[in-house]
């Protein structure tokens, strides 16, 4: 979380991205976080301080303050500082979101504190938060596996807001990662929560941690990712990996698990790394490389084949960033973005693939196993097409965007596991498996059908089995789990 990345948004300029297709709002990200599955999986922050985040396929601004600084999204939770103080939105049932209460939020609500300090740094994980402010560390939400540091643990065990700081002062680095939390003191780097696979460092895979540990002896860490059941750091330009190593995670050239820190290879001009449970990847001399499991290309190296050394993604070495999510992993380049395994933004690929590479795209939207585009008014979907979700007449698999109709007029469009919707002049069409028109059988279609003769829809999103939509003010849902089964809209 919190990493340099793009959205896979029109480029309209070196560094910058188009907002909802407005040239005239090209915005550059000076920094990002970038979630698994997240509530929004996008979030950045404009060189003017403004806070953009990605619902749907469009990106939007989440208020109209100039001054955010920071913001990291997780699974289920995103958080942000602005002007000094922390908001949080999402879900809340472990009080992730520290505002004293467990209701989940759409919109960033304030994290309770006392006092005048401002905080310096937040982390997320799964279902728990940590902040540094005033040299203090604090952490709220599930401490099931003793997450918090707080010395509880077990079910039950919650925080709802940022009451009481771990022990020490003068912390300036905190990471969280599934249910594992680090944080660096005066260059010592801590470990707290679940370690059974070693992810924690201490020395053995003990279940868990409730009180920060300290990692060693060193007094040198400048950098700590945690990957849930694996974890990374850098110290002095060295890259050291720990815990699970089944697919060769830790990147030592062995399929061991490793309880310490251990080397990863002789060079001392790592820079940035970036880790889930089954891969990382990292930067050093310009170039990316990348290590672990690669049954999706997430390697960037060609091939699908696991590496328990790091291999260059690519052979380019102007990278300015790299980040990395469950399968896939994404970086910047020159101001571009390129993807490869499955990261939701472009087809699965085995190397470094630029994402965006128009100069008028909209918005993007993506699904389970295919994607949707608008440029200029013009739909086009590409991918998976079992059910018709592409919309081209066909059940065909599309390796290139292909145009949906001929209609130029598309304002939206979502894409779910198997399915497609979009708004174009106001009326509302869906197209693969699971449409709103009960009148269809088989139930898909894979040429774009109208749902209902309503002309005032504002917004579409399908996701699974089920469709939810907007128009004059009301929601309307349909599909497997929006009211039961079934998947007929209803205007009546």
């Amino acid at each position: 979380s919190g990493a340099w990345v793009n959205t896979g948004f029109c480029e309209c300029a070196t560094g910058t991205v188009d907002v909802n297709g407005d040239a005239t709002q090209c915005l550059e990200f000076v920094q990002a976080g970038f979630g698994d599955h997240g509530n929004t999986g996008f979030c950045g922050i404009t060189t003017t301080g403004r806070l953009y985040c990605r619902y749907g396929s469009r990106l939007t601004a989440v208020d109209s303050a100039t001054t955010w600084t920071r913001v990291v999204v997780g699974d289920n939770h995103t958080c942000g500082i602005k002007d000094g103080s922390m908001y949080c939105w999402g879900y809340n049932a472990y009080g992730e979101l520290g505002n004293g209460t467990t209701s989940n939020s759409i919109g960033p609500v304030l994290v309770a504190v006392t006092g005048t300090e401002s905080w310096t740094d937040v982390a997320v994980g799964s279902t728990h938060t940590c902040g540094i402010r005033g040299g203090l560390a604090y952490c709220w939400g599930d401490s099931t596996e003793g997450q918090l540091g707080n010395g509880s643990q077990g079910g039950g065990n919650i925080s709802t807001s940022p009451s009481t700081p771990l022990p020490g002062a003068n912390w300036t680095r905190v990471s969280a990662g599934g249910a594992s939390t680090f944080g660096i003191r005066g260059g010592a780097l801590y470990a707290w929560g679940l370690g059974n696979e070693g992810q924690l460092g201490t020395g053995t895979p003990d279940s868990r941690t409730v009180l920060p540990t300290q990692v060693g002896s060193a007094t040198d860490w400048a950098q700590v990712a945690s990957g849930s059941r694996a974890t990374c750091g850098i110290r002095a330009g060295s890259l050291y990996c720990w815990g699970l190593n089944s697919s060769g995670q830790v990147g030592d050239d062995t399929t061991t698990a490793r309880p310490t820190p251990t080397r990863v290879d002789s060079a001392t001009d790592w820079t940035t790394v970036s880790s889930t449970s089954e891969h990382s990847c990292g930067k050093r001399g310009g170039s990316v490389y990348c290590w672990g499991a690669n049954d999706r290309g997430q390697l960037g190296s060609g091939d699908s084949v696991d590496s328990s050394v790091p291999v260059q993604a690519g052979n380019a070495s102007d990278w300015g960033q790299v980040v990395t999510k469950k399968v896939g992993s994404c970086g910047i380049r020159s101001g571009r973005l390129y993807c490869w395994g499955m990261t939701g933004f472009t087809e699965p690929t085995n190397e470094p693939t630029r994402t965006g590479s128009g100069t008028n795209w909209q918005s993007v939207a993506a699904g389970s196993s295919h994607a949707c585009a608008i440029r200029a008014g013009a739909l086009y979907c590409w991918g998976g097409n079992l059910y018709g979700e592409v919309g081209d007449g066909t059940t065909i698999r599309g390796r290139e965007p292909t145009q949906v109709g001929v209609d130029t007029d598309w304002q939206s469009v979502t894409a779910g596991d198997s399915a497609t919707c979009g708004i174009r002049a106001g009326a509302l069409y869906c197209w693969g498996r699971k449409l709103g028109d009960s009148s269809v059988n088989p139930a898909f279609s894979s040429i774009p059908l109208r749902v209902g003769t309503a002309s005032d829809w504002q917004l579409v999103s399908t996701h699974s089995g089920s469709v939810c939509g907007m128009r004059a003010g009301s929601l309307y849902c349909w599909g497997m789990y929006a009211n039961g089964p079934g998947f007929s809209y209803s205007e009546t």
